[in-house]
């Protein structure tokens, strides 16, 4: 009898034992999740570092970043994949069967990456549930340099010899120069005319003038044989007008660069006079290209018009 007793007061101790174990057992819920930043604003080659905290009451299993649009990974210690999963076999980071984690995930803005936003949706399992956490990338429109060209240019020449050497014409874009002879074959290239008024033979700069290309008025001041008719109507149009909004031309960027061209419109002209050192003038290309023309020197060249030059920097930003 006394044998049982004990036998029966071992195992009533191992019930109260068993039963105290399992009232110890917590019923999973789901990770709770926190980032360091939720929404960021980056140009393309920045990156930026997600700081993803994890607490979890019963055992990680996995964890997963899911961008979108698709393919728009980040480069991280993670796997690169549309779908990340984060597992003991790739990222030291984490580890299974564990309560917490830190998670560091390095985004970077690739150098194609168009405008627009990105979002990563951090998801996150446990034993029994899961939990999910979105961070948004907005990616910025990409800054455009200003573009910077120094241009020499001669007056219109008078006979064969300036015909062939004097750089009367010009491509504002690509910065090149051309002659009366070379003129023809390069109509297509050509943005503005340099004149200086032959019928005003003077040693003072009112008489300079910036001219679209298929104005008429060039022909009267070009030289030309009989068998020369300069071409107006084929040569591009290049609009042109005087600004005075320009305050650090040295300094332009691309938001004041942008804002100078407005002036652009029904008041601009195909031709501008009695230009002088440092006028600023805002012109658009038959190509649609705008930008700005500063005149940086001006020699009248003694009492011939064909000796005159004058040079020029104009600044745009590359379409």
């Amino acid at each position: 009898m006394k044998k049982l007793n004990v036998l029966f007061a071992l195992f009533f101790a191992f019930t109260l034992l068993f039963t105290s174990c399992n009232g110890d057992d917590e019923e999973a819920t789901a990770p709770v999740l926190s980032l360091n930043q939720t929404e960021v604003t980056k140009k393309v080659s920045e990156d930026f570092t997600f700081e993803l905290s994890i607490t979890s009451n019963v055992d990680l299993e996995s964890i997963k970043v899911i961008p979108t649009p698709a393919g728009k990974e980040g480069s991280t210690l993670l796997e690169q994949a549309n779908v990340i999963e984060l597992t003991d076999a790739n990222n030291a980071e984490f580890e299974k069967d564990q309560l917490t984690a830190t998670i560091l995930y390095k985004y970077i803005v690739k150098d194609d990456q168009a405008p627009g936003e990105i979002t990563l949706t951090f998801e996150v399992k446990n034993d029994g549930m899961s939990n999910s956490i979105i961070a948004k990338i907005m990616v910025e429109e990409p800054v455009k340099p200003v573009t910077t060209k120094s241009i020499s240019m001669n007056a219109q020449p008078n006979g064969p010899n300036s015909a062939a050497s004097n750089k009367c014409f010009a491509n504002l874009v690509t910065g090149d120069t051309y002659t009366f002879n070379e003129m023809g074959a390069n109509k297509e290239n050509i943005d503005i005319a340099f004149l200086r008024n032959a019928n005003i033979k003077k040693t003072t700069y009112d008489d300079f003038g910036l001219l679209s290309p298929n104005n008429d008025e060039i022909a009267t001041q070009l030289y030309a044989n009989g068998s020369f008719t300069y071409p107006a109507s084929s040569m591009r149009n290049t609009k042109i007008t005087k600004i005075d909004n320009v305050s650090d031309w040295a300094n332009l960027d691309a938001s004041a660069l942008s804002s100078a061209t407005d002036a652009l419109g029904s008041g601009s002209t195909p031709k501008v006079m009695d230009i002088n050192v440092d006028d600023i003038f805002a012109f658009e290309t038959a190509d649609n290209q705008k930008g700005l023309i500063k005149i940086i020197s001006q020699d009248p060249g003694g009492s011939s018009y064909t000796d005159a030059n004058m040079s020029i920097e104009v600044k745009y930003i590359a379409e």
